[in-house]
């Protein structure tokens, strides 16, 4: 990994690290009568935090031993993150003010953009097909968790996966929606890798 990767993978990960931070006292204001561990629990219910963690930890991670990830790695960080900014902006967004509209912009809309210009420049693209697919293992891991957390506390994290809102007919055809707008978003992705392979595009050393 050339130093400019290196810089920017660690600038990366401390700005997601900030946004998160950020996120937890904003949330620490927004519920006085909760106790920082259960703020906390509260946060690691969200697809979006713990998507900007592994992140964040994956990115640190480069930075401090000098050598990028797998390709296929590379590219499920960068999917996974921009389909956390497209979800919020899509379908959950609200205006948000002082502290929480810092902590929102820099986890769904800042983190995003700078992965995806980190894929472009840095990353090597050798993915397949096959990655895609694969790819979509961690939301259907996280649709397990989040059912699992709110069958035990009665609270879901998002509408989408709310059965005592929508239902589990509801659930399901959220899912399966979301499901295939990661895999159309993952498919996009492999596609340019090939495109910028058969352009022999190199990638900033």
């Amino acid at each position: 990994m050339g130093p400019w990767a290196r810089r920017h993978a660690a600038a990366i990960s401390a700005l997601i690290l900030v946004g998160l931070l950020l996120n937890y006292v904003s949330a620490l204001e927004v519920y006085p009568d909760k106790s920082p561990g259960e703020v906390l629990w509260r946060l690691l219910g969200f697809f979006t935090n713990l998507t900007n963690g592994i992140v964040a930890w994956c990115f640190a991670a480069m930075a401090l031993r000098g050598r990028f990830l797998e390709p296929f790695w590379m590219g499920a960080l960068t999917l996974w993150v921009c389909i956390v900014g497209g979800v919020y902006y899509g379908v959950l967004f609200q205006p948000l003010e002082g502290l929480s509209w810092y902590a929102d912009l820099t986890i769904h809309a800042i983190a995003p953009l700078a992965v995806t210009l980190w894929w472009i420049a840095y990353a090597e693209k050798r993915l397949s097909w096959h990655d895609a697919v694969v790819w979509l293992l961690w939301p259907l891991l996280y649709l397990g968790y989040a059912l699992g957390r709110g069958a035990l506390t009665g609270a879901y994290p998002y509408p989408f996966i709310d059965p005592l809102q929508i239902g589990w007919g509801g659930v399901a055809v959220w899912f399966a929606l979301l499901a295939c707008l990661f895999l159309t978003a993952g498919l996009a992705m492999v596609a340019l890798s090939m495109v910028a392979q058969a352009l022999g595009l190199r990638r900033i050393s």
